[in-house]
């Protein structure tokens, strides 16, 4: 399969397809509106030619004749005339599927029950996400019909043209919404979630924080030395820090960033006063906290889903208010992309909507990767909160470049939990993100 990008760019091809699918599904409506109409009038001349025929030209008659009253039921549709009886032919064929090793049994399972209701055969391919996308983009010789991965893949797909527009279900949390969504348009089905929140050992913490600013316990706070920003996140957006601005075209502008701004220093000033002040310790990276935790030596950390599978006894809540504004998390996202491409297009829209991307799939799915469902109804109690902190996170974005401006500021990050001055830390993230030599000219 060779990708070939539209002439005038990604946002022509995902603004085609759409209208596409919304004509056929308009033609659809057209169709059998039409079809129900002629019904009606051909049963309306049967009736009509009956009543005609038992009530002659209404002139006297000396001849007793015995005539049959037609009812008509309106509650029963009439029967369209036909000279033979039409069986709709039988669903066949097959999808394939690429997936990450860790969620193919997942989809497999999903997909024998998709076989059983159609007719058509699932197979799942196991492939490394990394392997997918590389593969996808440079044209590998195999065609899936649908692929499993990272919502950061969007932007790179939809300019390739191998994404297809599908259907999301109502209730998800809107952070979720956003991380599939293109210029308003959902690009894959979402399938599970990873949100921060906050999980809290009584033993040791035995009253919840509502504002990490108010912190007061001695290394209570554990959080990982090497500024991982999946975690340390909400210390540079809370207060109205972002990584990339909005762009309309193409969701985000890699040449706006605030992560130098005010707003995303005097988040970070607090980080800052807390490591100063002792309230919050480092750890070498998120499983040397999740690690220490455990093993009783803090009293907090915050962590996503994957904590949440091995930890018994703790409290799972919301993030603390930063600056006394709510924390914001970053919101990572696994969906289902439907190959815009493929010559299947209907059936693993299908698949992807109602077997992958529905209550029991979103379950699966979560299970295998360590997520959170995204559907409520899918959830326990504790995931609930995990749904609660992705309804009001960010989406990380998905444009070129994140990853490289992720890192920095994670850097920027470690540093400060070491004791840089957060201004001074940012300001030379900021510079490297805008790739601006700093130094004076002249």
């Amino acid at each position: 399969m060779s990708p070939t990008p539209a002439s005038n760019g990604w946002s022509f091809v995902a603004v085609e397809r759409v209208g596409s699918f919304h004509h056929g599904w308009w033609r659809g409506i057209v169709s059998r509106l039409v079809n129900t109409l002629l019904h009606r009038r051909i049963a309306l001349l049967a009736v009509a030619s009956v009543l005609i025929a038992a009530c002659g030209s209404g002139a006297a008659s000396t001849t007793t004749t015995t005539t049959t009253t037609v009812v008509v039921d309106p509650t029963i549709p009439p029967t369209t005339p036909t000279t033979a009886v039409i069986e709709p032919p039988a669903m066949t064929g097959s999808l394939t599927v690429w997936a990450d090793p860790a969620v193919a049994d997942a989809v497999r399972s999903r997909g024998i029950l998709f076989g059983a209701d159609t007719g058509i055969t699932v197979t799942v391919v196991a492939k490394a996400e990394a392997d997918i996308l590389t593969a996808l983009l440079d044209g590998s010789e195999e065609e899936p019909d649908l692929f499993v991965g990272p919502h950061t893949w969007l932007q790179e797909l939809a300019v390739a043209g191998l994404t297809e527009p599908v259907t999301l279900g109502e209730d998800l949390p809107q952070g979720i919404i956003d991380a599939v969504s293109l210029r308003g348009f959902a690009l894959a089905v979402p399938l599970a979630v990873d949100a921060l929140v906050q999980v809290r050992n009584p033993a040791i913490s035995p009253t919840r924080p509502t504002s990490a600013d108010a912190l007061v316990c001695q290394g209570c706070l554990l959080l990982p030395g090497d500024g991982d920003l999946d975690v340390t996140y909400p210390f540079l957006t809370s207060l109205g820090g972002y990584l990339f601005g909005p762009n309309p075209d193409n969701g985000y502008d890699v040449t706006d960033t605030s992560v130098d701004s005010p707003e995303a220093i005097a988040a970070a000033t607090i980080l800052q006063d807390l490591v100063a002040a002792g309230a919050v310790g480092t750890a070498t990276d998120r499983a040397d906290a999740l690690a220490r935790f455990e093993a009783g030596e803090a009293g907090i950390i915050w962590a996503g889903p994957e904590a949440i599978g091995v930890l018994a006894g703790e409290a799972v809540e919301a993030l603390p208010t930063i600056g006394g504004a709510p924390a914001i998390s970053p919101v990572r996202v696994t969906a289902a992309f439907v190959n815009g491409q493929g010559p299947v297009k209907a059936e693993a829209v299908r698949f992807a909507e109602r077997y992958l991307g529905d209550q029991d799939g979103s379950r699966a799915i979560a299970d295998a990767s360590s997520m959170a469902p995204v559907w409520a109804g899918a959830a326990t109690n504790i995931e609930l909160v995990v749904l609660e902190s992705a309804k009001t996170g960010q989406p990380v974005p998905y444009v070129a470049g994140t990853q490289a401006a992720w890192d920095e500021v994670a850097a920027a990050f470690a540093r400060i939990l070491v004791g840089t001055d957060a201004g001074t830390a940012l300001i030379d993230a900021g510079d490297v993100i805008r790739f601006v030599d700093p130094t004076p000219q002249g």
